[in-house]
């Protein structure tokens, strides 16, 4: 996500910025609540249950906007020109990638892996409130 957001151009683009980085802004709570009345629609349409699915997805959609700002951030520091000179001495483009984009993006995907699980952890309350889909009936 932070690639694409940093590198190429398209239609929303500034939309889904806004969108993507709102769980940086909204008190926890509110993602809380939200985040239980959408999970709660979503089981009473489906009829199905969503345990443990229910605080796994919670906390992936919390915890992504941290990873693309600690990635987007890096990118925005590094050579671009390193990439297209890979691809000029024959690398093709997920070579680039995995070769020499990827190593230097290490470090920025490390960190937001680790500041994802100290927030993950710091955010009981949403995994509280998400925990409770499956005993609340939506008519």
């Amino acid at each position: 996500m932070a690639v694409g957001l940093a590198r190429y151009r398209f239609w929303g683009k500034s939309v889904y910025q806004n969108v993507a980085y709102l769980p940086l802004i909204i008190p926890d709570i509110s993602i809380a609540v939200s985040t239980l009345v959408f999970l709660a629609l979503v089981k009473s349409f489906f009829s199905m249950s969503l345990g443990l699915g229910t605080i796994i997805a919670a906390h992936v959609v919390f915890c992504l906007s941290y990873i693309a700002l600690a990635i987007s951030t890096r990118i925005g520091s590094l050579n671009p020109y390193l990439e297209e000179a890979a691809q000029d001495l024959g690398a093709t483009p997920w070579q680039s990638f995995t070769q020499v984009l990827l190593p230097q993006l290490a470090p920025a995907i490390l960190s937001g892996c680790l500041l994802a699980f100290v927030l993950s952890l710091d955010d009981l309350l949403i995994a509280s409130f998400t925990a409770g889909v499956g005993r609340i009936r939506c008519r």
